[in-house]
């Protein structure tokens, strides 16, 4: 057993601007050093972990902040940031497993917009060009990182898929998300994170638009289109860094996408801690949740005509229509080439939505009439905008 006081930020610093081939030039007081303080101590007071979910642990903690440092130290460079007002990046947003993932796969196949692989959200540096898409020595590098999550947690790819060359969440890339606070089984840093005032919450947002504008450099004019569920902890700031932003906010029935989401952090917890309490997680997860519906809540007005609410019944009986009502909200051409992309995409993947994975909320310590309750405000709130029941 590796003593986990062996873990320290100064640490993880010299490790991470080993990979980024770059010092960092971040000062004493930046809202990026201080939420990595609190997610150490949080590290090492909290969940039992061996050597393996260390050093597991260590190595993606210090990608994540090499990402950060990559865009620090590259920032001089030309980018495409594509966050002007004319046509500025579309943010698929909503908690997990509203389908997501799938819109976002299928918004990703319009030859003018541009969606993060998996593989250029881990390792970012050097910045990728069109012509790395294919046989850059990064993409075998995350399969390998990959197949050791098969290994040691199998159901995370049968809940989540992933391929290094496939689009993924921008959680990958941002520094401090309420992904890390569930994923690491945080709950200090994750207070830390909640009670982040604006100027924090701008100042962070500020650093990713920096790693977009660095990951665009050599694909300018296509339009930036990225999901996360981190993005709805942002949203009381995005336009103020994104004026431009067009959101796609995806609903689905709470007592449904919140026990999916549990099990699947449930999972990825078991890479980086020898025990797991499902009851733990379900009260951090649906705890982020209604945080984040709350903030979605709270920042909707004078967004409403850039934003557009999409129900995850409406979305999986027609996803070609789906796509189809974002572009017309949002005043995009939709061309013929995507569509036909869209057909062979989905005729290829049958199984696209569906899931390979048991659950329960009573596992996660949570009930249907708890979470109806708690619910209310948001499905009213939702009802309002698309004059339809999220719950049936």
């Amino acid at each position: 057993m590796r003593a986990r006081r062996d873990l320290s930020v100064e640490h993880l610093l010299q490790r991470a601007q080993t990979v980024a081939a770059a010092a960092w030039s971040c000062r004493a007081g930046d809202v990026r050093l201080d939420g990595l303080r609190c997610l150490v101590e949080d590290i090492r007071s909290g969940a039992p972990r061996d050597a393996a979910a260390m050093q597991t642990l260590e190595l993606n903690l210090a990608r994540l902040i090499a990402a950060s440092i990559a865009a620090d130290a590259g920032g001089d460079g030309p980018s495409s940031c594509a966050g002007g007002q004319d046509d500025g990046p579309v943010f698929v947003t909503g908690f997990g497993r509203t389908g997501s993932t799938f819109v976002h796969n299928l918004l990703a196949l319009d030859p003018r917009s541009r969606a993060p692989r998996l593989w250029e959200l881990w390792y970012p540096a050097p910045p990728p060009t069109p012509q790395s898409q294919v046989n850059d020595q990064r993409i075998a590098v995350t399969r390998s990182m990959l197949d050791h999550f098969n290994r040691v947690s199998p159901m995370i790819l049968r809940i989540h898929s992933m391929d290094p060359q496939a689009p993924d969440e921008c959680n990958h890339l941002m520094l401090h998300t309420t992904h890390l606070a569930m994923m690491y089984d945080a709950p200090g840093y994750w207070e830390w994170l909640r009670q982040l005032d604006d100027g924090a919450l701008r100042s962070l947002l500020s650093n990713y638009k920096a790693q977009v504008g660095y990951l665009q450099r050599h694909f300018a004019g296509r339009r930036w289109v990225s999901k996360s569920l981190a993005h709805l902890h942002f949203m009381p700031v995005l336009f103020d860094v994104f004026p431009g932003a067009r959101i796609v906010r995806l609903h689905r029935d709470p007592c449904d996408l919140i026990p999916s989401l549990c099990s699947l952090y449930a999972s990825l917890r078991k890479l980086f801690q020898t025990t797991v309490d499902p009851v733990s997680v379900g009260a951090m997860v649906s705890d982020v949740f209604f945080d984040g519906v709350d903030r979605m809540m709270r920042s909707a007005n004078g967004s409403s005509r850039n934003c557009i609410d999409i129900r995850f019944d409406t979305m999986t009986a027609n996803p070609i229509g789906t796509i189809a009502d974002i572009y017309a909200r949002f005043g995009y051409e939709f061309g013929a080439d995507h569509e036909t992309a869209m057909k062979q995409y989905i005729a290829g993947m049958p199984r696209a939505m569906k899931s390979s994975h048991s659950y329960s909320l009573e596992e996660f310590g949570l009930t249907r009439t708890g979470l109806t309750a708690r619910s209310e405000p948001y499905l009213r709130w939702l009802r309002e905008r698309t004059e339809a029941d999220l719950v049936h």
